[in-house]
């Protein structure tokens, strides 16, 4: 018999289970966020009933009693229970585990599984024993194919006990890292980031450094499975995912919802936010293949929809947008997905629909993907063809201005129901960073309304950069004064001289505030120094003759009608880059 005392979702009650026995507790009546019974082990802060637990603690075998198990609230501004209350419950609830200790037959002292505010299914997931878990992994030890959990936020492998149980079962050797140290081990090949921690916000979010290290694994060929959240839970791994070309959509208290696919077993509270996703909404894709329905339990979402393996229904909120991508960087591979809970034990999460089948297919993907074998060698067949557009490709690197149109119109999207411009170019421009080989090329980030701000100046700095497109400068339209900027950080100081030097300006309508004349004038000036100018108009509004007559050739033009077409334009633009 399992016990469990685990927060809602919203953390707004708390929930004692025994068989189909549930005693609510209202949280307010706590100085504590969480309050769990671990039948199988202690967190080490003491051997009393009660502990107060502090976040270094591990979690070691008990062979005694159950004991609960309190963490304070954050942010508690002061306590709203008498300390002699607290303990006084506590000795409560002692006793009534030591009685149903003694007293009741075929209990159990294993781990308990997390919970949610619904009554839990008589077939919970076993939890994943803390000896199963290398901690940390040892490279000399560790047999290939190798899984490493960070915990560098505060995220606990016993979250996911039944998800790296299975992991293990299917021959992965599974361990621990901490992302805040100077390396990942060089054994492992796919990297699992939780993002939440204990069912709750990560410690912090993931620093530059932490993000540079991580993106730069993957794109030397392994690979990495993400998972964000909703509302301000996603906020941790925000910039991460963003390295990545993702943006996970919504406010702070934003989330999926689909009345007509929504599990209605799920708590009342929760509303249509636990979705069920049946294969409709899948994409073809070997990670996916025999997988008939998974379920999220509560997620973001993700922008722009480029590479998704799931999709909202045409009648969720929002309609037809990714949840879960998986994509190409560098050499290896990413998947990312909107929630975290989805592979968790909390609210049996893992057994629900085909979640477990899903997720151990997408790591055996993500190996897979690592382990590929290189392409066969070029073979060259040499035919009478002429080309005027062949370049040959070189080893010329670039210092480009990205220099982006933030005007009041980009907060638009180009179709109902689409992403707004601004989110649509960001996400491209993040991908175009990530195509970028530093530190021989250079980037800098220019954001334009009523003026031209230098958000970024030219440097290598790929995490820097992709936190600068985040930047907003709203007003009119200025693409002279955004011309004129980028020319002075192309050819100031900063300008390597061996590098080309190029514009990619993208906006999404008319000049406003200045005279076509004007902007002409600035990119003759631009092109009379050498700049390469490629130009973007995003929508159906924006002045064709004039974006043609800024680039450095009608050809340097490129239309996107839809956001849906930015990252191939992106594309385009970086493969022509190497061109001298």
């Amino acid at each position: 018999m399992r016990y469990d005392l685990a927060p809602h979702r919203d953390y707004r009650k708390l929930v004692l289970y025994k068989s189909k026995a549930i005693i609510k507790l209202p949280l307010l009546l706590f100085p504590f966020r969480h309050l769990t019974l671990r039948g199988g082990y202690d967190y080490g802060c003491g051997i009393i009933s009660v502990n107060l637990i502090h976040p270094s603690c591990q979690a070691l075998p008990l062979t005694s009693l159950p004991s609960f198990a309190w963490k304070r609230r954050n942010r508690m501004k002061k306590q709203r229970l008498p300390l002699l209350a607290v303990f006084l419950l506590g000795f409560v609830l002692s006793v009534f585990a030591f009685v149903q200790v003694v007293f009741v037959p075929n209990l159990s002292a294993e781990g308990a599984v997390s919970g949610s505010g619904t009554q839990p299914t008589e077939t919970a997931v076993s939890p994943l024993s803390v000896t199963a878990v290398d901690d940390p992994i040892d490279c000399n030890t560790a047999v290939s194919p190798v899984v490493g959990f960070d915990i560098s936020q505060g995220q606990q492998p016993l979250d996911l006990s039944g998800f790296l149980t299975d992991l293990q079962n299917d021959g992965f050797t599974v361990g621990t890292i901490d992302l805040s140290g100077s390396a990942i081990p060089a054994c492992v090949n796919v990297l699992l980031i939780q993002g939440l921690a204990s069912n709750n916000r990560l410690t912090s979010a993931y620093t530059t450094a932490d993000i540079n290290l991580i993106t730069a694994w993957v794109a030397n060929g392994r690979g990495a499975m993400i998972f964000g959240d909703w509302g301000s839970l996603k906020n941790e791994t925000q910039s991460l995912t963003q390295a990545f070309g993702y943006t996970q959509g919504g406010g702070d208290s934003a989330a999926v919802s689909d009345a007509t696919d929504s599990d209605p077993a799920a708590p009342a509270i929760v509303g249509d936010t636990w979705v069920i996703y049946q294969s409709d909404n899948f994409s073809a894709h070997p990670a996916l293949n025999g997988v008939g329905s998974i379920e999220l339990l509560r997620s973001s979402w993700l922008l722009p929809g480029t590479n998704a393996l799931v999709t909202t229904d045409a009648d969720a909120t929002p309609a037809d947008t990714a949840v879960i991508a998986a994509a190409t960087h560098g050499q290896g591979c990413v998947i990312i997905s909107a929630d975290s809970n989805w592979v968790t034990d909390d609210d049996n999460a893992y057994s629900k629909e085909n979640n477990a089948q899903a997720a151990r297919q997408m790591v055996n993907w993500l190996n897979d993907c690592n382990t590929n074998a290189p392409p066969p060698a070029d073979t060259f067949l040499f035919l009478p063809v002429i080309n005027n557009n062949y370049c040959v490709d070189s080893s010329f690197f670039a210092d480009i201005a990205l220099t982006l149109d933030t005007s009041g119109s980009m907060n638009d999207p180009t179709e109902p129901g689409g992403p707004a411009k601004i989110e649509a170019a960001r996400s491209a421009a993040t991908d175009f960073l990530n195509l970028l080989t530093f530190p021989g090329d250079q980037a800098a980030v220019v954001l334009f309304a009523d003026s031209g701000v230098l958000e970024h100046p030219l440097s290598s700095d790929r995490a820097g950069l992709i936190a600068a497109l985040q930047g907003n400068t709203p007003g009119k339209t200025r693409i002279d004064l955004a011309l004129l900027t980028s020319r002075q950080e192309l050819t100031g100081a900063r300008h390597i001289p061996a590098n080309n030097q190029v514009i990619i300006l993208l906006t999404d309508g008319h000049p406003n505030g200045t005279e076509e004349t004007a902007v002409i004038a600035q990119a003759n000036a631009a092109k009379a120094a050498g700049i390469i100018i490629y130009t973007i108009g995003l929508g159906n509004d924006t002045n064709v003759s004039l974006m043609q007559n800024i680039a450095t050739t009608a050809n340097h033009f490129y239309a996107a009608p839809s956001t849906s077409d930015l990252n191939e334009i992106y594309n385009q633009i970086a493969d022509s880059l190497n061109c001298p």
